[in-house]
C-alpha cells in the first residue's frame, strides 16, 4: 500500500507574492509580449494563475478566465486600492 505521495507547491518567488493579491486587478506581460489584464482569481499548487478579464469592449461580449503559467510571466503590475 504505501504511503500517500503530497503534490509539492511550486516555489517561485513572483508565485509566492502573489498570493496576497488574489482578487485584486493584475496586469501580466508574458514573454511573447501579449499584455494580460484582469482580476486574479486563482492560483494553483503547480504554478497556474487564473484571471477574469475584466475589460470588456461589447456588452454581448463574456467575461473570460484566462489561465497563465507562472514561468511564461515576465511582469506585474498590481492595482492597489486607495
Amino acid at each position: 500500500m504505501g504511503k500517500k505521495k503530497k503534490k509539492k507547491k511550486y516555489h517561485d518567488p513572483m508565485y509566492r507574492y502573489l498570493t496576497n493579491y488574489m482578487g485584486h486587478e493584475v496586469t501580466f506581460t508574458l514573454e511573447s509580449g501579449q499584455v494580460l489584464s484582469g482580476e486574479l482569481m486563482d492560483m494553483t499548487r503547480d504554478g497556474l494563475m487564473v484571471i477574469q478579464e475584466t475589460e470588456v469592449l461589447s456588452p454581448f461580449a463574456t467575461q473570460l478566465r484566462t489561465m497563465v503559467r507562472c514561468q511564461d510571466v515576465l511582469f506585474v503590475t498590481v492595482q492597489m486600492e486607495t
